[in-house]
């Protein structure tokens, strides 16, 4: 299988062109997988912290925190053409919502 050749003038003119490059040649895997790595990297960071600071781990505000972030990132990646399919910005988005109304009903101790 033959990889598509890198356009030059485009990898000097933009930075994301490496990223769509990449996202071509894993048919579509690199990105999402980027997004979830960064999501999971967020979540794991945030329960050490809680852990570091508190001695007390609170799970649902680690969760509303990394889907903050990924939907953040997911945005920026909308931006460009070709990054990201959209419904992985709704399943973080789904994420976001669900962790927002378990922070809403949990007792905040």
């Amino acid at each position: 299988m033959a990889y598509p050749l890198m356009n030059s003038i485009s990898m000097g003119n933009d930075l994301t062109y490496y990223f769509i490059y990449l996202n071509q040649v894993t048919n579509q895997l690199f990105m999402p997988m980027f997004l979830y790595v960064f999501f999971i990297a967020v979540l794991i960071s945030s329960l050490v912290f809680q852990l570091r600071f508190n001695a007390r781990i609170r799970p649902e505000v680690s969760l509303l925190a990394s889907s903050f972030a990924g939907v953040g990132l997911s945005i920026l990646f909308l931006q460009i053409n070709g990054l990201i399919d959209p419904i992985h910005f709704f399943i973080m988005l789904g994420i976001f919502i669900a962790s927002l109304i378990w922070v809403m009903l949990s007792s905040g101790e």
